[in-house]
């Protein structure tokens, strides 16, 4: 309660604020008096101040004021009062008294303030509890006018046992609300014994568990602990003074939920006894959506698992069938060309034997035989090609090729094509064409002779065939042009399909429908392009478009280079060991060979015979079939270099594994020259030669 002596300066100070408004200034005479009066009021805020902090409280300051409609409104407070009252801050300023103090509705404080301000009535000191307040707290307090319209309030902490009271009872409502209605769990377990004390209705609902049921029993009775070890452990952190944060829980409820649950815990002392209040926060629903996530990702993994074992059998079976595919293409290729081996050779042999002549009649048959070999063995090779390309297979090797050079070895080669055809050809590459591309040169030959080839056979009688190139800065433009029937817009659309001859199979031109689908691949991968531009009854003018480049550096001369010598010479007094199991092939070559005289063959059809003939005889040269009888021509080779009768001895391959990967197979392994079957006579009597001659 306020002393009589702070009554007594309280209305002092009061008496003195209302004279400073102007109220009782009737009775004062000149500013003297003012101004004696001003320090009497700051004399009596001193003494009250030294009065309020005898006993160590604060002095805090309110200010409130009317505004024009009469409404007390919150102006003010000093950092005492921010100190004491947590809503007396800046941001509370100019809002209406009720609004910021909501636990003055209802008194007759509201009213004694507004009396204060708009007509200078001093408030009593009286005790207060404003809300807004730490909890344990009252207040003592009373008001003056300090200006009209305006009341100041000051207060400090009170000694009122009945204002202890109701912050007492107000403490109590607050902690019971917030336990009660709180969103988690919370219970109250005595220290000593481990009974509960008391639980909240959240509690009640995760636990299932009621509140009677629950008091004066313990978690492990009731079954929240899963055992007795674990309750141990999180009461040892407690009793170290650390807090339990996030222990994990599962507990089975009496309404049958299985229930996932973190657990808080700290220690609390009420009154002399400690306590431990724990704290549950129902993680079911976040587990439950862990182990769905858990088993989807197993499912996912499992799944992935799954498609990449498919993956990779599918892999596996891509690669069976390619390997299947790449043996099939060389057995085939292997079938095809041993045949045509002897059909090829011997007619060469034959076109080219003057002893005896062979009549012209004859010469013709040869001719004929000639000309449908090589036919058939370019269909061969056409077909082999296009398999290759769609396995993966074909090697395509760019460098810089001598376009004009090229050009005007594709003319010559069709001139008695076309002159069989009646067609006038173009003689000589144009001088347009004098640059460089970047192509591989036999498959760019490959498809310029290809459309050559076309303009002659689908040409008409007496027609003509002419070549021209257009270069430009990145590219150059061949084209091949012909006075043919021309084709429709639907003949073009279908021309470059495999096997589509556009219904020429129903004229007898040879072909199959192979070489412009092939010749699109190929210059697919060169870079290039292919195309036509054609009208009916105005001919066809078929065209490719090839990357430029710049020529390739020329290499060193060599010096010291033996001019030819004379076959005969050059072969006289050599053997020639031939170690092949088809006697086809042997007749061939020993035809071949006899071309030079003086040349001695020496044949073996069996790889170890072979073996002993080369240890014994040390033949100046060794041909090799690839695939032998229990040998094949690798190891055969390998064998010949270890012995030290053969290891420098020049070994040809004479194979019908023709495809670019056994011939690059064949000159890795170290075969000096790997010819593929059918042979060109011509070419085969130069390598022996040069073998020979070296």
């Amino acid at each position: 309660m306020a002393t009589a002596g702070t009554r007594g300066l309280v209305r002092a100070w009061a008496a003195a604020g209302r004279d400073t408004t102007g109220r009782g200034t009737d009775a004062l005479q000149d500013t003297t008096e003012l101004e004696s009066l001003r320090a009497a009021l700051r004399d009596a805020e001193r003494r009250l101040q030294a009065v309020v902090g005898l006993g160590g409280p604060q002095l805090g300051t309110l200010e409130f004021a009317l505004d024009e409609q009469g409404q007390l409104r919150f102006v003010a407070a000093d950092a005492t009062a921010g100190e004491l009252i947590t809503v007396a801050q800046p941001a509370y300023f100019g809002r209406p008294a009720l609004e910021v103090f909501t636990g003055m509705a209802g008194t007759e404080l509201p009213a004694g303030l507004a009396e204060t301000a708009s007509l200078g009535t001093p408030l009593a000191p009286c005790n207060f509890v404003p809300p807004g307040t730490r909890l344990a707290r009252a207040f003592t307090l009373f008001a003056f006018q300090s200006a009209p319209g305006r009341a100041v309030v000051k207060f400090w902490c009170s000694d009122d046992e009945p204002a202890h009271a109701e912050v007492r009872r107000r403490n109590e409502e607050l902690l019971t609300r917030i336990f009660a209605q709180a969103p988690v769990a919370i219970g109250l377990v005595r220290d000593a014994d481990a009974r509960i004390v008391d639980v909240n209705e959240c509690w009640s609902r995760l636990t299932g568990i009621g509140r009677a049921q629950a008091l004066g029993r313990t978690a492990l009775e009731l079954g929240l602990w899963p055992g007795a070890a674990i309750r141990e452990q999180a009461l040892g952190e407690l009793r170290r003074g650390d807090e339990v944060h996030e222990l994990p829980l599962e507990f089975d409820t009496p309404d049958g939920r299985h229930v996932h649950a973190e657990t808080h815990a700290s220690r609390v002392t009420l009154g002399c006894e400690a306590h431990l209040l724990i704290y549950h926060v129902d993680a079911t629903a976040r587990h439950r959506a862990e182990e769905d996530l858990r088993r989807a990702n197993a499912r996912l993994e499992a799944r992935v698992a799954e498609r990449t074992a498919e993956l990779a059998r599918a892999r596996d079976e891509a690669e069976r069938a390619s390997r299947s595919k790449s043996d099939f293409l060389s057995g085939m290729s292997h079938e095809l060309r041993t045949p045509m081996n002897a059909i090829l050779g011997f007619a060469q042999l034959l076109a080219a034997d003057n002893a005896p002549p062979l009549s012209e009649r004859q010469r013709g048959h040869v001719r004929h035989v000639l000309r449908a070999g090589t036919h058939l063995m370019a269909l061969i090779n056409e077909v082999l090609d296009l398999a290759r390309i769609e396995a993966g297979k074909l090697q395509i090797s760019l460098e810089p090729v001598d376009l004009a050079a090229m050009i005007e070895e594709c003319l010559t080669l069709m001139q008695p094509v076309a002159q069989d055809h009646g067609v006038d050809l173009a003689a000589g590459a144009p001088p347009a064409c004098t640059c460089h591309v970047r192509a591989d040169r036999t498959r760019l030959r490959q498809v310029l002779l290809n459309l050559l080839s076309n303009a002659i056979k689908y040409n008409r009688e007496h027609g003509r065939v002419w070549l021209r190139c257009e270069v430009a800065a990145q590219d150059v433009r061949i084209e091949v042009s012909d006075t043919g029937p021309g084709l429709s817009a639907e003949q073009q659309r279908l021309l470059f399909r495999d096997f589509e001859r556009l219904g020429a199979d129903q004229v007898p031109i040879e072909g199959t429908g192979i070489g412009l689908a092939l010749s699109r691949r190929l210059m697919g991968m060169m870079h290039g392009e292919i195309g036509v531009d054609s009208e009916v009854g105005r001919g066809s003018t078929f065209w490719l478009r090839v990357p430029r480049c710049a020529p390739a550096a020329l290499p060193a001369p060599h010096e010291g280079a033996a001019p030819a010598a004379d076959h005969a010479a050059a072969a006289r007094q050599h053997k020639v060991l031939y170690v092949e199991d088809n006697p086809v092939n042997v007749a061939l070559m020993e035809a071949v060979l006899a071309r030079r005289p003086g040349l001695r063959l020496i044949v073996a059809p069996l790889p170890g015979l072979g073996l002993d003939i080369a240890r014994a005889e040390r033949p100046d040269l060794i041909l090799v079939d690839i695939q032998l009888p229990g040998m094949d021509g690798y190891e055969l080779l390998r064998r010949l270099r270890q012995a030290e009768a053969t290891r420098h001895t020049p070994v040809f391959a004479i194979s019908a594994n023709a495809l670019p990967a056994d011939v690059k197979r064949g000159h890795e392994a170290g075969f000096m020259r790997y010819l593929t079957k059918p042979f060109d006579v011509a070419e085969l009597l130069a390598a022996v030669d040069e073998a020979l001659a070296s």
